[in-house]
């Protein structure tokens, strides 16, 4: 038998008793547990699973979460459900007819599980929880109070777990129900079909919206449709900076609750389509723009003016739910306009189809009067609300019941725009009133105030304050029929003219109200006399209709009628007087009341100008003026949070603020950032922006500022100066002047303009923003600037910005971003413009962007499609700053421009060195002042972070100078400054005088460019050739070792001497780099050309050299033959130096043969004369030579003295491979000495230098030498690490030797470790190249090794072979008496091996 057909007879078994309360819980849970096997809902399927505690607990586990609120809930609960779970069994146990126990059992742990699953939060969870934490529990000794024939109390006692699993269900359910998530659901729910009929209309869309998780996507969406729909750059530009700033103001205003989460995404999704429905036509997006800054301006206030609180959560969905309905509006319209062509839209905003729209206008109403509410009190608005529209509609319906018109005529005027017919009807002069015709203009000047007065209440509701009134449109149209119906009879004008008269007076008041709106306070009386003034019409109308149907003629009487006011005209004419003069008194005191609080600000402004002002100006605000949108909040700001920081603290401070740098590196960005500071938005509600890009004199200064703060027309007469002073005074403001230098770079104006600022920096409740090219500030000195100079992101920043615009996620490892970014020093607006460009689904990696930028450099970094607009293409803003007026002042700043272009390292700043550059120059370039005026205009900047401040110029604009032929350096400049360069290098040769360092090392990127530019093919001069030499040589000292430019110029030398000159520069270069071969072939070449050329320095030179690789190759006695012959000739031309260096180099060979007291005698000579020369170079590698010697000594003391002696003369000499060299010495001869520890420490020091001028070589020695000290240490394992990452160095420079002795260490390494087949295999190798490369000394060394080896591992015929070669190598050679001792206590060893090893095996045989 079927579960489902076996639990209604088994159901039989339980009492009416369980039938209740089963009956009950099936009324509170909606779910019958008697018939669940047929039911097929989820919480069934999950109920049907409990049995009894182990299937409930088991149920109740598997929705544990990350959640430890609910985790630990569920864990309080489940030790209720264990302690329950106990009672339950006790209590089954007592009753005497037990069949039914299991279904009882089963009908409990379900109606629990039923509860338990209905809870869905931690907070749910936890109540629960401690409810059931208090359930009673069951005695232990129940037996003895339960009597047989009891069982009915056991009963009601185990329905109670029902009946409480019931109640407690109910409880949470109609909570549930009654909560802001399930309230919000219900609303949400109702707001997207409406939304979905409103697009519906015209689309058949099912109204479903699509979703769009974040700003960054929808941004990303909007750009892949721009190019499709192929929309022009501006109004890309524009849409999605508008959309932008409303996403972002929409997703600010978080609510925190579950079912909240997609609410977001199908804004951002019906935000998409609202700009899809623009089909990407301009007018289309010209109406969305307007209608997201009128919703923008909405929204900010309430994100500036919220408080937390329970309520805000609400406020934020409604305000979203309305902005749905408003985008769906919004789409309705746009679908009509082009599915119909009849009814096409305007490209601006005021067109009657759009904004005007009575439905779209009502919901951006309901919008605005909703933010009102939230910020000045929701009793307020509501009540005043209601109460004026209580009022309008009661004068509508008077209204239609006077004039005698019927209710259609309501619908179809509120449809249209009444007022623009009025005042298309008016200037188009449609009213003539026959026989009055020529007097009809003057019914139209009267009517101009009553239109003013109208317009407030139906313009587009999102710049109103409320309350907003729809419907008055009507009023237009009630004036419209009123003019129409007197039109009719000539001898009604004057009627007319005379009850419009009545209300001149009460109309001019109404500009007081024009600066700012209208004031709160007076907004009730304003309604009620349009009100009356709507009755008044419809009663004139009414009469009017009467006269002509009912007699036919208009009499005398009838018009006397009329114009003395009898009877129900009088009447409403006596109330609207009453009305206009309790108007005039509450005007005046809001007059009086406004004056006196503007006085003092007008005092101020009357001493900062020092000017009288005669009259207080009229008011400032018209209605038609449009003004600038304040720029909206970047959507990526990454990085400079310091200078923002800095700016809001200047403008909360009203210090006059101003942020400086190159174009395109983000000024207006940060200073935009900052002014959206929560805290700076509450202090100044009021903020005026003005682009200066295109502002040339004062006046048009004054207009753009007037222009922001809304001055009609009319009032910008000779006071505008003073009225824009006053206006900026009214009120706590920010005034944000952007690109200012446009302006300030007109000379002729500069002065007046630096006064103007003066007078605005001295506006009390004004803050002062600007932001200008360069680097100088105007009116320094006078105005105390808060001054914020930007440079460019950091690498990482810059890369940060590439990613996120080109939405290129951080996990991606992508090394054309950092190629990218580096390419344009990391300028924000060429990463922007690049990584705009990133296009994958169209073939644009980046790729393919950075072998773009390979070929064509600033030339690609564009979006403008061809335009001319600076901020979406590099070239134009560079290119604004070439053509300011500074740069053209000034007749040498391009020249200059041109020559820093070329010059990496840029141009000394301020140094004798920039002095001497100048009188090699031309005459017509003036270098100081050229290179100001580019720092003023942004094309260069002052880079003072090192030891030498220089003039530098961006990447992006050194490319751009570099690929324009117009940019180019003239020949006779590039000259001068190649034979400055020349001649600079030649007479700062001297690398060991202090002087020298401080200057050369800053020009060598510049020296190499200047020469390596040269056609050496025609332009080989000797100067050139020197400097070659020279720049060689100072590479080769400061680390960087090279024979590139020595190179390119050697085959075109044919000087015998500077040939010589360049041979034995590139042997020095080769022999730093190890190749020894080359240094041999070099220095025989440079001697053979010295002697050609009769160079006895040259001769002295090579042989000094050639000596130094006789004893690399151990040749001593040819060595010191060399060396001799040298000093003569050094002696002969009376060259000191030349003296000091040969006597240092016989002290070293002399070291070599273990003559330790002629080796110093010959270095302190080589040392007295480089002190005597005050040759310090000399002198630190001379020292570095006389610790070895005390080294082999043993005098450690003195050796590390002298090592340290060395490594600070190195140090002060910027010497930084003499340093390092030093700091090796004092390691090894800490090791010598036994101090590990010290050892360690200088060895790492060493290795820190060398990496530092990225010396491979250095760097190998170091970590051979680490090795060395942890294999003293018998850390094997660090000591291993150590030594292959040296070997992997040696065998990267090439550096066999090197090579030889980390196989030879690792030999023995492993060797103690036991791992001899490894030993023997790194020794072998180690042997091969010492053949290889002729070191017998390092070979006879190695074999011994690999001898001990071969003994250990008891192959003691190989171990002899080796050990006997050892010896005969050390042997063949001179200063080996220590090695030789070695190898015969090796034999030794083997020989003591060989005969303990004969006596075990003979042992052995013994016992065999």
């Amino acid at each position: 038998m079927s579960d489902s057909a076996a639990r209604p007879k088994a159901a039989q078994a339980l009492s009416p008793l369980w039938t209740k309360a089963l009956e009950r819980l099936e009324n509170n849970t909606g779910m019958n547990l008697l018939n669940i096997a047929d039911n097929a809902e989820p919480r069934a399927t999950e109920v049907k699973r409990i049995n009894d505690t182990e299937s409930l607990i088991s149920v109740l586990q598997a929705r544990r979460n990350c959640d430890k609120k609910f985790a630990k809930a569920l864990d309080g609960l489940l030790t209720s459900v264990n302690n329950i779970s106990q009672d339950i069994e006790k209590l089954l146990a007592y009753i005497p007819d037990g069949s039914g126990n299991d279904l009882r059992k089963e009908m409990i742990f379900r109606s629990l599980g039923l509860l338990f699953l209905g809870v869905t939060d931690g907070n749910g969870l936890e109540a629960v929880s401690r409810l059931f934490a208090h359930v009673p529990r069951i005695n232990e000794d129940i037996g003895a109070s339960v009597l047989l024939g009891t069982s009915a109390v056991i009963e009601r006692i185990l329905v109670s777990y029902i009946v409480l699993a019931g109640n407690v269900y109910k409880t949470i359910d109609t909570k549930r129900r009654n909560s802001f998530d399930a309230q919000f659901q219900r609303g949400w729910d109702r707001v997207l079909r409406k939304y979905a009929g409103l697009i519906g209309t015209d689309t058949k869309s099912s109204g479903a919206p699509v979703m769009i998780t974040s700003a960054q996507k929808l941004a990303a969406k909007l750009s892949s449709q721009c190019r499709q729909l192929n929309v022009k750059p501006t109004d890309e530009t524009r849409i999605k900076e508008s959309i932008r700033a409303l996403a972002e103001s929409v997703i600010s205003m978080e609510v925190k609750t579950k079912v909240y989460q997609d609410v977001d995404s199908v804004i951002l999704g019906s935000l998409f389509s609202l700009t899809q429905a623009a089909r990407g036509k301009s007018s289309g997006i010209t109406h969305i723009v307007d209608l997201i800054a009128t919703l923008t301006d909405i929204l900010i206030r309430v994100l500036t003016t919220a408080t937390v609180s329970s309520s805000v959560g609400i406020l934020f969905v409604r305000v979203k739910a309305q902005v749905m309905t408003i985008f769906g509006e919004a789409i309705r319209l746009l679908n009509r306009a082009y599915s119909a062509p009849r009814w096409p839209l305007k490209g601006k905003s005021s067109s009657p189809s759009f904004l005007h729209d009575e439905q779209l206008q009502g919901a951006v109403g309901e919008l605005s009067w909703l933010v009102e509410a939230a910020v000045d009190g929701p009793s307020h608005s509501e009540e005043s609300a209601s109460e004026f529209s209580q009022l309008w509609e009661k004068a509508k319906m008077r209204y239609l019941a006077d004039s005698g018109l019927n209710i259609s005529f309501l619908s179809s005027v509120e449809r249209g725009d009444s007022l623009a017919a009025l005042e298309t009807a008016l200037h188009s002069g449609r009213y003539s009133f026959l026989q009055e015709h020529k007097n009809a203009h003057e019914i139209e000047k009267l009517l101009i105030p009553v239109i003013r007065f109208v317009k407030p209440f139906v313009k587009p509701a999102g710049k109103l304050l409320e309350p907003h009134l729809p419907g008055a449109t009507f009023a237009a149209a009630a004036i419209e029929i009123l003019l129409d119906a007197a039109d009719r009879f000539g001898a009604t004008y004057e009627p007319i003219l005379t009850l419009f008269s009545t209300l001149s007076d009460y109309l001019s008041r109404i500009r007081v109200h024009e600066s700012s709106g209208i004031d709160p306070v007076m907004m009730k009386i304003h309604v009620e006399v349009l009100c009356e003034l709507l009755k008044i019409m419809g009663i004139v109308t009414g009469h009017i209709n009467k006269g002509y149907l009912g007699e036919c003629i208009i009499t005398d009487q009838w018009l006397d009628r009329l114009v003395s006011g009898g009877g129900d005209v009088q009447s409403a004419l006596k109330r609207l007087e009453a009305l206009v003069d309790a108007e005039g008194r509450m005007t005046g005191a809001l007059v009086l009341s406004r004056t006196n609080d503007i006085k003092h600000g007008v005092d101020a402004i009357q001493e900062s100008i020092g000017k009288p002002i005669s009259t207080m100006p009229p008011a400032l605000t018209d209605s038609s003026t449009r003004r600038p949108k304040f720029p909206p909040k970047p959507s990526l700001f990454i990085g400079r949070q310091e200078q923002r920081k800095d700016v809001a603290e200047a403008v909360l401070s009203r210090r006059p603020t101003i942020v400086l740098g190159a174009g395109g590196i983000g000024k207006t960005t940060v200073v935009t950032q900052a002014l959206y500071d929560a805290q700076i938005i509450s202090q100044f509600p009021y903020r005026y922006f003005v682009s200066c890009e295109d502002i040339i004199t004062l006046d048009g200064l004054h207009h753009g500022i007037a222009d922001a703060l809304g001055i009609p027309a009319e009032l910008r007469n000779e006071q505008l100066p003073t009225r824009v002073l006053h206006e900026l005074g009214q009120r706590p403001s920010i005034l944000f002047l952007d690109n200012f230098e446009t302006l300030f770079d007109v000379a002729a104006v500069r002065r007046a303009v630096e006064t103007e600022l003066e007078a605005y920096a001295c506006v009390d409740r004004l803050a002062l923003v600007v932001t200008m090219r360069g680097a100088e500030a105007p009116a320094t000195g006078r105005i105390q600037w808060a001054k914020v100079l930007l440079t460019p992101l950091s690498h990482e920043e810059g890369v940060a910005l590439f990613r996120s615009t080109a939405l290129i996620p951080d996990v991606i490892n992508d090394p054309f971003v950092d190629s990218l970014v580096d390419a344009v020093d990391s300028l924000p607006l060429a990463v922007t413009l690049l990584a705009h460009q990133v296009q994958p689904e169209l073939g644009t990696t980046t790729r393919a962007l950075w072998s773009r930028w390979e070929k064509k450099h600033v030339e690609m970094v564009t979006r403008s499609d061809g335009a001319r607009d600076r901020l979406l293409d590099l070239s134009t803003s560079i290119d604004l700053s070439i053509n300011s007026p500074r740069m053209q002042h000034e007749p040498s700043a391009k020249s200059v421009m041109a020559l820093l272009a070329q010059l990496p390292s840029g141009l000394p700043l301020g140094t004798d060195t920039s002095e001497q550059m100048q009188s090699a120059l031309e005459d017509s370039v003036d270098l100081s002042l050229s290179l100001q005026t580019l720092c003023r205009v942004g094309l260069a900047y002052t880079d003072t972070n090192g030891t030498h401040p220089r003039y530098r110029m961006l990447a992006p604009i050194r490319e751009y100078c570099r690929g324009h032929p117009g940019l180019q350096p003239s020949g006779s400049l590039w000259e001068s400054l190649s034979t400055f360069y020349s001649m600079f290098v030649t007479m700062n040769r001297n690398y060991g005088e202090p002087e020298c360092l401080a200057v050369v090392p800053p020009e060598i990127p510049n020296i190499r460019q200047v020469l390596a530019s040269r056609d050496w093919k025609t332009e080989a001069i000797p100067s050139a050739i020197r400097a070659a030499v020279d720049y060689t040589d100072w590479l080769d000292f400061l680390g960087a070792p090279s024979v590139e430019l020595l190179q390119l110029c050697i085959a075109h030398v044919r000087d015998n001497e500077l040939l010589g000159d360049c041979h034995y520069t590139m042997a020095t270069v080769y022999r730093h780099l190890n190749r020894y071969d080359d240094v041999e072939t070099a220095l025989d070449l440079a001697l053979k050309h010295h002697r050609a050329s009769s160079s006895q320095q040259g001769q002295a030179n090579d042989l000094q050299d050639l000596a130094w690789m006789y004893q690399y190759r151990g040749d001593l006695t040819h060595a010191r033959d060399s060396l001799k012959e040298a000093l003569s000739l050094h002696s002969a031309i009376g060259d000191r130096l030349g003296e000091a260096n040969v006597l240092r180099s016989l002290g070293e060979l002399i070291y070599r043969q273990d003559d330790y007291d002629n080796a110093e005698a010959y270095l302190n000579d080589a040392l007295s004369l480089y002190h005597a020369i005050n040759e310090r170079l000399g002198g630190a590698n001379t020292l570095q030579s006389l610790g070895d010697v005390y080294c082999r000594r043993d005098d450690f003391d003195n050796a590390e003295h002298t090592y340290k002696k060395a490594a600070s003369l190195h140090h002060s000499l910027q010497g930084r491979l003499g340093e390092a060299t030093a700091h090796r010495n004092l390691a090894m001869m800490y090791i010598l000495r036994g101090d590990l520890d010290e050892a360690e420490a200088s060895s790492r020091i060493a290795h820190d230098l060398f990496r530092t001028i990225h010396h491979q070589h250095g760097q190998a020695d170091c970590l051979q030498d680490l090795g060395e000290i942890h294999l003293l240490r018998e850390d094997f394992t660090d000591a291993e690490i150590s030594l292959k990452n040296a070997l992997f160095l040696h065998q990267a420079v090439q550096d066999r030797i090197g090579e030889t002795n980390d196989l030879t260490f690792l030999g023995e390494i492993y060797m103690k470790l036991n791992r001899d087949a490894e030993a023997e295999k790194v020794l072998c190798d180690a042997v091969k190249l010492c053949r290889t490369n002729h070191d017998p000394l390092s070979e006879g060394n190695t074999l011994e090794t690999l001898g001990s080896v071969y003994t250990k591992m008891e192959r003691f015929d190989e171990a002899e072979m080796s050990l006997i070669r050892a010896v005969e190598l050390h042997r063949g050679m001179e200063g080996t008496e220590e090695n030789i001792r070695r190898d015969e206590t090796a034999l030794e060893e083997l020989r003591q091996a060989r005969e303990e090893f004969a006596r075990e095996a003979s042992t052995l045989t013994e016992h065999q």
